[in-house]
Formats: structure tokens, sequence, C-alpha cells
């Protein structure tokens, strides 16, 4: 009886901690800088957090994540079982190629070095095609306008971050002030990926809030919720700014450039961690350049459009909880308007083919007559 005992609880032992493992997978489909992320992650009482390498997160399930540029993206999907706390991770590297009108196609890529208890990026390298007509600003990790082939101290060993890395491309005889293009470069910085749910991580997540044509706010959460102590600082536009609560909420200037935000903790145990993660405040882009669902007034993960390319139809979903009025056009890549549609009152629209030959086309969503984005249609 006793044996018969002792095994029922080994097996419900057994049991419980099968159903407590938990695996963090995904799959994607790369169409230009629009991918759509396939989660095949096995969780129970999941809880989802996925880190782009570009500045931006979600916590959708299969987000549809339009990156800004070309470049070369760590993505990383975190999971959490909110119930048995078993978390996992899994990342890896994507290429993209963003399709633009203009020639010039710029890639970024480094390699780091670490001497004693310091971390240098050497050098960043600047790999581009057809580019001799412009001007390059390269800036990451809080420095700007760097020349090229340049060696960034990024930290301590001892504190974690994520970064980036940009190129600007400006043409000053024919906009000076426009970048015609970029090139981004995720750089992990001894970033523990495997331990980022537990007592004595640092690490958060965070998503775009609200979004106006003068201000981005940005909020933030640890994904270590037992901490007796939390206290944040962001740089990067002036004077540092700190909190020291769990959760934290700060409004950016509406322009392009590349904030740090930190996060300190101290554990229950007494242990304590540092996380660093550059975030990316998400501009507009002018009409001339054709790129993926670039949301100007809330947050782009509201959006999708799918299927993308498309034979027969495609549809585009957006938030629109109070039946607000929007309307559609759809261009060429050169501006002709080929098609209107007005009076839309629901959250999605059927876009048909009809008479519209293959190639690419230009959407552009409005609500009551105020841009909200503009993305491409590609018809094959």
């Amino acid at each position: 009886m006793n044996r018969f005992f002792i095994l029922l609880t080994f097996l419900g032992i057994s049991i419980q901690l099968q159903s407590q493992t938990c695996k963090s997978y995904y799959s994607f489909h790369e169409n230009y800088e629009l991918v759509d992320f396939y989660n095949e992650s096995t969780v129970a009482n999941a809880h989802y957090w996925w880190n782009f390498g570009d500045g931006t997160g979600s916590n959708f399930f299969n987000p549809i994540h339009t990156f800004p540029e070309n470049g070369n993206y760590l993505v990383t999907l975190f999971v959490l079982d909110t119930v048995s706390n078993c978390s996992d991770y899994y990342e890896q590297w994507i290429k993209v190629t963003s399709y633009n009108n203009t020639p010039c196609s710029p890639f970024l890529a480094d390699s780091t070095v670490t001497s004693g208890q310091t971390t240098y990026i050497y050098p960043i390298h600047i790999y581009d095609t057809n580019c001799n007509d412009y001007q390059i600003h390269l800036d990451g990790i809080g420095g700007g306008n760097l020349p090229g082939n340049s060696v960034l101290t990024i930290y301590p060993n001892n504190i974690t971050g994520r970064f980036l890395m940009r190129s600007k491309y400006y043409n000053s005889n024919i906009e000076p002030d426009y970048q015609f293009r970029k090139a981004y470069k995720t750089i992990p910085h001894n970033n523990p990926s495997s331990s980022n749910y537990d007592d004595c991580s640092a690490n958060f997540e965070f998503s775009v809030k609200k979004t106006d044509s003068l201000h981005q706010t940005i909020f933030c959460k640890p994904m270590n919720k037992t901490a007796v102590e939390y206290h944040w600082a962001i740089s990067g536009f002036g004077a540092s700014i700190h909190y020291y609560t769990d959760t934290m909420s700060q409004e950016y200037p509406l322009y392009d450039y590349l904030p740090i935000i930190s996060l300190s903790i101290e554990g229950a145990s007494g242990c304590r961690d540092t996380m660093l993660q550059q975030i990316r405040i998400n501009t507009t882009f002018k009409p001339s350049t054709v790129v993926g669902l670039a949301n100007i007034e809330v947050d782009r993960s509201d959006f999708t459009l799918y299927p993308n390319p498309f034979r027969n139809n495609t549809t585009l979903k957006f938030h629109n909880p109070n039946n607000e009025k929007f309307s559609l056009i759809i261009t060429s890549v050169s501006g002709q308007i080929v098609r209107t549609i007005k009076d839309i009152w629901t959250d999605q629209i059927t876009i048909d083919r009809k008479n519209l030959a293959n190639g690419v086309y230009i959407l552009h969503l409005s609500k009551n007559l105020t841009p909200i984005l503009s993305g491409k249609l590609i018809i094959q």
C-alpha cells in the first residue's frame, strides 16, 4: 500500500512538472519590411512579450510588425506561464530589406571586443550600394554623428543592455533635412535572456501607450514583479528623469531619436541588477518614401494588413472602437490616385483588386480628414 501511494505521489509530481514545462519558439515570413510572426510556443496560462530588436515590442500572440528600414535585427520572444512561473525565450537574427524608391541600399554590421570590465563595439562596418550621392550620419548607444569604423564603449560587463546602431542617409543638394534611407543593427550586450522573469532580473517590457502629433508616451513594466526596489532612469533628451515606482510612463517629443531607459532593481534576497534598453520613438515618413504601415497617431500594432502580397483581395484591420469615420485612398507609386473609398465606419475593410494590375500600390488611411498611416499593397 505504501509503495502504491509513493508511486501515485511520484506520478503526480511528474505530471505536475510536465504540465509546468514551457517552450518558446516562432517562425516568420518576410514581405520587405513587413514581417508576419507565427508564435509556435508551448506554454499554458501564457504571457508573451516580443522584443523586435528595433527599439519596439509587442504583447500580441502573432504580431505583424513593420520594421523601420533595412537592418539586422535580433528578435526575441519571451514566454511566461503566469501560474507556474515557468519561462523561456527564443531569439534569432532577421535581415530585413525595406522596399524603397531610393536606389541606395545600406546595411550595418559590427563585432564586440571585451577588455577587463568593459565591452566595446569594434568596428562599426557600413555596407551600402548605390549610396555615393548621400552623406551618412551614424548614431547609437547615446552617441550621434559618429565617423565610420568607430569604436564605441557600451557599458561595464555587470550591466545588461540591448542597444541600436543606425546610419541615416542625406542628400543636402536635394533636401538637406530629409533622411532618404536608414540602416539599423541590434547590438545586444550581456543580456541573459534565459533569466528575465526571475526575482533578480531587471529586464522590462515596453509598449506605445499613446501618440499624437507632437508626443509619444512609452509605458514600461518590469518582468520581475517581486522586487523590493525599482529605480528607472531615462536619458537621451536633456537631464535624466527618475522614477521609483514598479511601472512607469514617460512622454517623449515626437522626433527622430533613440532615448535609453534603464531599470535597476533590488530583489527580496538582496540581489541587484540593472538593465538598459534603447527605444525608438516612432516618427512619420514623407509620402515620397514607400514604406510599410507607418502609423503616425497610434501604436502601429493596432493595424494589420493580410494577406500582402495578394491575388484577389486583402483585409486592412485597424483600431476604431468609437465607430469614427475613416477614408482610404490607393495610389500608384508615382502618386496617381487609382481608388478612393469613403465613409468607412467599421474597424476593417476588404480591398479587392478589381481592375488593378499586378504591382506595388500605396494606401493612405485617414480619420476625419486626418492622415493616420501610409503603407504598401502588393498585387501578384
